[in-house]
């Protein structure tokens, strides 16, 4: 397994020990990532704006 499979690995898991922190209980489950988008809606409005910053602009003259 390279590194890049590693890392690919690590992030499928992430979702599988949150439900198992749940209980594997599916409304725990989406309380929690509800709790999860509260905790951390600045940073992630942050990243939508650097992104629509970053993104290219349509031409006029296209």
């Amino acid at each position: 397994m390279n590194e890049i499979d590693e890392i690919m690995e690590e992030i499928r898991r992430g979702p599988w020990r949150m439900s198992e922190q749940c209980g594997h209980d599916v409304r725990r489950y989406i309380e929690s990532l509800k709790q999860l988008n509260t905790r951390y809606a600045d940073q992630v409005e942050k990243c939508r704006k650097l992104q629509t910053a970053a993104a290219p602009t349509p031409s006029a003259h296209e």
